[in-house]
């Protein structure tokens, strides 16, 4: 069986992606602070993970009122996991991306 590891999963795309898999595949949430690269490796060691999937972020509006913490968690969480992923054969890495890879617009589609 698959055994997948997701963070974010409060988030919608995290929560949805939970919902429709669930039954699918055997999923764990990893419910701690994504910062905690240590935590984060006990999690994906003990639970036996196959495949990685990072939905969590801090949002454009919070990464302006903080961005010592948006840099921290936006790049450099994402920079160490995929850094002890890259290292781990049978461990796949699925990465969602943020909107921060747009430009803003005030354009409407």
């Amino acid at each position: 069986m698959v055994v997948v590891g997701i963070d974010g999963y409060n988030s919608c795309v995290g929560n949805n992606f939970y919902n429709k898999y669930k039954k699918k595949y055997l999923i764990h949430k990893f419910k701690s602070n994504i910062n905690n690269i240590t935590k984060l490796k006990k999690f994906i060691e003990s639970k036996r993970i196959n495949i990685f999937i990072r939905f969590a972020s801090l949002s454009k509006v919070n990464c302006k009122k903080k961005n010592k913490l948006c840099f921290r968690t936006n790049y450099k969480a994402n920079k160490q996991l995929a850094d002890y992923l890259q290292n781990k054969e049978n461990i796949k890495l699925i990465f969602i991306s943020s909107s921060h890879v747009y430009s803003s617009s005030k354009k409407k589609n």
